[in-house]
């Protein structure tokens, strides 16, 4: 039999809280959203040393969450406390390491440079980030997140932190990713998945290539009426050159599978840039295959133990 288990630990100023006990946490995580969150619900009327969570909790608050069954618990989120609602059950939000990178401002000037030392001049932890030249870069009064959402904006590379490290541009890491196995009939609970054909997606690609002076090269690929998607080059001013790279994106785009979202339990230490390797015992459906992780899900509480994985593309 599977017991739910947890252990919720706060650091405070008035001392390292920590709780066995949980009504809900849900945790959102993906590549896509920069930020990931953890939404912590408690017993409101929990006390230490005779003082209620509302009078010993304040932002800024470390949190780490760690989930599991009969004991045996995975770190599934560690931040810092954003928010607190005096509701019952007392509601907790979180954020992880990027609510840092919200907290102090800078004022910096680039001649010729790199990302990765634009980066560095705002965040001293482990990083990987696309190589890329950019020239003439200038911070003005802003936070570290707030450079890295103007990088998301004039570069199309987007942000967040996986195990650990701040990724900036690699949105997948094959050497890091680890492979899950679902089956649909033994560990996935429900599905939304949408099977699709290469032949039948339209998709309009433009490949826009940054150059050094900060002007930009586009070119577009693909169906002038389908989907519209973006994928950014830099210092290529061939628009041959382009058109190929960006023909060659298009037919990893196209692709016979899946897309959509699962629903399984709590099982495996999974986060996006993962790999779902999904089996199934109805070759009809044609439902197997190996799958990039763009998004995962987490609750836990008395509906149980759950994730909801969201597949990107196929592998």
């Amino acid at each position: 039999m599977l017991v739910l288990t947890c252990e919720i630990k706060i650091v405070t100023a008035k001392g390292t809280l920590v709780f066995n006990y949980v009504n809900d946490v849900s945790i959102e995580s993906g590549w896509k959203a920069m930020t990931d969150r953890c939404v912590i619900k408690l017993p409101r009327n929990l006390k230490w040393k005779d003082n209620t969570l509302n009078k010993l909790l304040s932002v800024g608050d470390k949190v780490r969450v760690r989930l599991g069954y009969n004991g045996e618990l995975q770190t599934e989120f560690e931040g810092y406390l954003m928010g607190i609602k005096p509701t019952t059950p007392i509601e907790l939000t979180c954020e992880d390491e990027f609510y840092q990178l919200k907290r102090k401002q800078y004022k910096i000037a680039f001649g010729v440079t790199t990302l990765e030392k634009v980066v560095k001049s705002f965040y001293s932890g482990t990083i990987d980030v696309y190589d890329m030249p950019i020239s003439g870069f200038r911070i003005n009064n802003e936070t570290g997140a707030q450079v890295l959402e103007r990088i998301k904006k004039d570069y199309g590379l987007h942000s967040f932190f996986r195990r650990g490290v701040l990724h900036v541009g690699t949105v997948y890491v094959p050497d890091a990713a680890v492979s899950h196995k679902w089956h649909f009939q033994r560990n996935i609970i429900s599905n939304s998945l949408e099977y699709k054909n290469a032949m039948d997606q339209k998709i309009k690609l433009t490949v826009i290539s940054l150059l050094p002076d900060n002007t930009k090269v586009e070119v577009p690929v693909g169906d002038s009426d389908g989907d519209e998607r973006t994928l950014h080059q830099y210092n290529i001013t061939d628009k041959a050159k382009l058109k190929e790279i960006g023909e060659s994106e298009l037919l990893k785009m196209r692709y016979d599978g899946y897309s959509g979202k699962f629903v399984s339990f709590g099982i495996y230490d999974v986060v996006h840039g993962d790999i779902a390797v999904l089996s199934d015992n109805d070759d009809i459906l044609k439902r197997e295959g190996s799958y990039l992780i763009d998004s995962v899900k987490t609750t836990f509480g008395v509906g149980g133990y759950r994730r909801e994985i969201e597949i990107g593309r196929k592998v």
